[in-house]
């Protein structure tokens, strides 16, 4: 997603600059330095995606993938994407694939989301790695290798992809993939947790409970499961 500064630009940016459009699409669809206004940011990001800006294409995917100013649309949303892709948008492809993985509008299908996840991974996309150790940890289009799933996940990890950290920890508190070492397991969590991942809390919270990878602490442990509670 964009930076701050790019979200601060003009709010009517030059007809000339589809670009300026598409990240102005953006930072309204989020709320990014600004109210967010979904139906202005359709408007938009169809203006920048018809004036064949890529990241525009992107962004009207979004808007049909998620409701933004618009109804949802899985057809038009993978219909954008695929005009994305088409021209390199390593974002658009992971987007491909989720639509794939989820049978958003179209028949499940683990093996064409595989493809496309390993088509941005290609490219260096963060997110397409997470997603790969994702399928490779739990057999989704191909047969579940845990020693694979540890690649991707770190690969994402070092990109600073939360959830990986996240699956990370989990992966060397169970011993998948890796050799077993709860205290870790404990660190991913932590660096997890840091980056607002929710699902590390309660990873946490249980490291405290049961005292893995750290000292016991009950009372540790109650901060942590009501942080995860609330």
């Amino acid at each position: 997603m964009p930076s701050l500064r790019s979200c601060l630009r003009s709010p009517s940016p030059s007809p000339g600059d589809p670009d300026a459009i598409a990240h102005l699409a953006a930072c309204l669809a989020n709320g990014f330095g600004t109210e967010a206004d979904p139906e202005k940011a359709y408007e938009l990001a169809l203006k920048a995606a018809e004036a064949g800006n890529v990241y525009g294409m992107f962004i009207a995917g979004n808007c049909f993938l998620y409701g933004w100013g618009t109804e949802k649309d899985y057809a038009k949303a993978l219909e954008w994407f695929q005009k994305a892709a088409d021209l390199g948008e390593a974002k658009a492809m992971t987007s491909i694939a989720y639509i794939y993985q989820e049978g958003l509008g179209t028949a499940q299908d683990y093996a064409k989301a595989l493809e496309w996840y390993q088509k941005a991974a290609d490219l260096g996309e963060p997110y397409a790695f997470a997603d790969l150790g994702y399928m490779f940890d739990k057999g989704l289009g191909t047969e579940p290798d845990p020693a694979k799933a540890f690649e991707y996940y770190q690969k994402a990890a070092d990109l600073g992809v939360a959830w990986a950290i996240n699956n990370l920890g989990i992966m060397y508190e169970d011993g998948r993939g890796t050799e077993a070492n709860p205290v870790k397991a404990f660190e991913y969590y932590q660096k997890a947790e840091a980056l607002g991942n929710s699902d590390a809390i309660h990873n946490l919270a249980n490291a405290y409970f049961y005292g893995t990878g750290t000292e016991q602490d009950y009372a540790k442990a109650l901060e942590w499961y009501l942080k995860a509670a609330d």
